[in-house]
């Protein structure tokens, strides 16, 4: 095939696909209500329950996690998941903050939450104060 007439083919093929793709920031919607279903089941466990549930995908994922400080869904999610961010106490002063992302069908992506921002994914928010910043703030 000559230069010119791979141009003219291949040229418009890809023109053509990429109108069909979604952008960057389509991929950044809300989830799915499949995901919003699965996080809304999880919001609804007992506290203990759902520290579990998240201690296990976290240590499931290769991460550890002795203890669930904190677990807050966020409103946004990623694509078609949930997101909940998660804050795990290992020791006395070891603390870790992760984002959970939550599937449809209950699988989980974990992303230690310093590194969201690089990976352009949402930021984690907490929505109660742990006993991590409790302490911090009584020593100033």
């Amino acid at each position: 095939m000559s230069g010119k007439n791979f141009i003219k083919i291949i040229l418009p093929l890809g023109m053509a696909l990429s109108l069909g793709l979604p952008s960057f920031e389509a991929a950044q919607a809300v989830p799915v209500a499949a995901s919003l279903a699965y996080s809304q089941r999880l919001q609804q466990l007992p506290e203990m329950q759902r520290s579990a549930v998240l201690r296990g995908a976290l240590n499931d994922s290769g991460y550890f996690c002795r203890r669930v400080a904190s677990a807050s869904p966020n409103k946004e999610g990623y694509d078609n998941l949930a997101m909940w961010s998660v804050r795990c106490q290992n020791d006395k002063a070891d603390f870790q903050d992760f984002a959970v992302f939550l599937g449809p069908d209950g699988s989980a992506q974990i992303r230690q939450c310093k590194d969201t921002q690089s990976l352009n994914l949402p930021a984690c928010h907490f929505s109660d104060t742990p006993e991590k910043d409790k302490t911090q703030k009584s020593k100033h």
